[in-house]
């Protein structure tokens, strides 16, 4: 049995947590974060986890030395502003990192983060959780995507949108979640460039503007809480600098959500994809589908993959990980994505915030 030590019980361990109990070789043995235990004792004593084992972190202070004895792996998913300190002192203990969204919150951050690891030759002790990669669908979207080049031509056209409903969760975590402490929402929504990425096998990606949308004034008045981000992308199944558009937000209507990209291929049909929240995929077979459609809209061809959801996938790559076999994305990967967030944060120091009621609502709807 592998010990784990969690920093935060907030959003995403509580998506860890499914996966690990049916896994059933990784125990949570230790956690901490920013209360006081008696705030989490029911969750604590549901995980097992006495007074002892729980440990509350103080901010940029480094996390107590008892927390890292006896631990195979720590996983770190409290806000991202703590990550690269957390990072390095896991790494530094000699013990497997396993970092949510980021090593850090600005590029300084982030290659301490990396850099030490390859100084230090613990590259297979570093994983860097994208949970899209994780999904189905984006993990059968490179053999999608070689049977339809082939079949109509090159990509000539790509769009994603991501457009989250209003929910408690991201209204409780407001204050910090767009703020770029936090890496802002850019960061918060790193979702679309990793599946470009990696999904899509692209060899490069190119950051050319973006507009900046306050679509939730309840979130964020003073920071993007919606983002068109406006790209080229090149590589095996592009045409020559393909058009890209990215668009991402938080806290729309409930009708307005979506999760989804767009190929459009020479022939002028496309491959449609529609991703479905983790949370569907817990208590659900639904992994999200996939259409080709024709110029007008008709659908040709279509698809529901099967498989572990973003949970399970997690909890498998953190048993390899303790048993000493890779998993997970590159450094060099890691790298290539996140150079996008760090031309995205010089990018937007001389950009306005967009609030005029039809300019968001075009930004919302076209």
């Amino acid at each position: 049995m592998y010990k784990l030590a969690a920093i935060g019980l907030g959003h995403w361990f509580k998506r860890l947590y499914p996966g690990l109990s049916k896994n059933g070789n990784i125990a949570v043995v230790k956690a901490a974060a920013a209360s006081p235990y008696e705030s989490k004792a029911e969750l604590l004593e549901k995980l097992g986890i006495s007074r002892e084992n729980y440990f509350v972190v103080a901010s940029h202070s480094p996390m107590d030395e008892n927390f890292f004895e006896d631990v195979d792996v720590v996983y770190i998913s409290d806000p991202n502003e703590f990550h690269a300190e957390q990072a390095l002192q896991a790494l530094s203990k000699g013990k497997i990192a396993v970092v949510e969204k980021t090593f850090g919150v600005n590029k300084a951050e982030f290659d301490s983060v990396v850099d030490y690891a390859r100084k230090n030759k613990l590259e297979g002790k570093l994983y860097l959780h994208l949970h899209y990669l994780s999904k189905i669908l984006a993990i059968e979207l490179p053999s999608l995507l070689d049977r339809f080049t082939s079949e109509y031509g090159k990509i000539t056209y790509t769009s994603a949108k991501f457009f989250e409903a209003e929910n408690e969760e991201d209204a409780r975590r407001s204050k910090w979640l767009f703020s770029m402490s936090n890496g802002s929402l850019f960061m918060d929504w790193v979702h679309p460039f990793e599946l470009y990425y990696k999904g899509s096998m692209a060899s490069d990606m190119k950051l050319n503007d973006v507009e900046l949308f306050v679509v939730n004034q309840k979130y964020d008045a003073a920071n993007p809480t919606g983002i068109h981000a406006m790209l080229t992308i090149n590589g095996k199944y592009f045409a020559e600098n393909v058009k890209v558009d990215v668009k991402i937000a938080k806290g729309l209507p409930k009708n307005l959500a979506e999760k989804s990209m767009i190929f459009r291929f020479d022939s002028g049909k496309s491959l449609v994809l529609n991703f479905v929240d983790s949370e569907t995929e817990f208590v659900t077979d639904k992994r999200g589908s996939w259409k080709v459609i024709d110029q007008s809209g008709g659908v040709l061809l279509s698809g529901e993959p099967k498989g572990p959801n973003t949970s399970e996938k997690l909890a498998s790559d953190i048993e390899l990980l303790c048993r000493g076999v890779g998993s997970g994305i590159s450094l060099d990967d890691a790298n290539r994505i996140f150079d996008l967030q760090w031309k995205y944060q010089e990018m937007v120091k001389d950009k306005r915030l967009i609030a005029e009621e039809e300019l968001v609502s075009k930004f919302i709807h076209q």
